[in-house]
């Protein structure tokens, strides 16, 4: 009998089972988890679904490259007065992106973006697909921060869930 475990996935956001090393005589599963019983190693969806887990980012270098060129391409494109503005980027299931930016308090922008805006946001759902992973949302924010006298850059990221 398999001992189950059932914990929080972090990537699926729902229960995922597990079996202990010893229940499964130490074999990892497709990712390669193999650690000393009881914890639990191998997690039993992996016999059905190959694809639990996301391919790891692409480098850190790219992403802040296009975050740089992004941010830049933003304050073009917005008025001089805001503190807080969001590019959101959906994408398609055929790579089609649709782009709306937004200020302080989600206000629309009214203006036209820069035509710079357009170049790195495709590259950047590029980058993230070249390396098997694309995104089907990318919330990219800029904040400005008045202790620090300088803008924050945060980027977040939704998947399509797996099959």
């Amino acid at each position: 009998m398999l001992a189950r475990v059932r914990v929080l996935d972090p990537w699926l956001r729902r229960p995922h089972g597990l079996k202990t090393r010893a229940t499964t005589g130490g074999a990892p599963c497709h990712r390669g988890v193999s650690r000393v019983s009881p914890v639990p190693a191998v997690c039993a969806p992996c016999y059905l679904t190959p694809f639990l887990m996301p391919p790891p980012r692409p480098s850190p270098a790219d992403q802040e490259r296009l975050y740089a060129a992004i941010a830049e391409a933003l304050f073009k494109s917005v008025p001089e007065d805001w503190d807080d503005i969001l590019l959101r980027i959906d994408a398609t299931e055929t790579g089609e992106l649709r782009m709306e930016i937004s200020g302080p308090a989600n206000v629309p922008n009214l203006r036209a973006p820069d035509d710079s805006l357009y170049e790195p946001a495709f590259q950047l759902y590029d980058l993230f697909a070249g390396e098997g992973r694309p995104f089907s949302r990318c919330d990219f924010r800029l904040k400005w921060n008045e202790a620090r006298a300088s803008w924050r850059r945060v980027a977040e990221y939704t998947y399509p869930r797996g099959p």
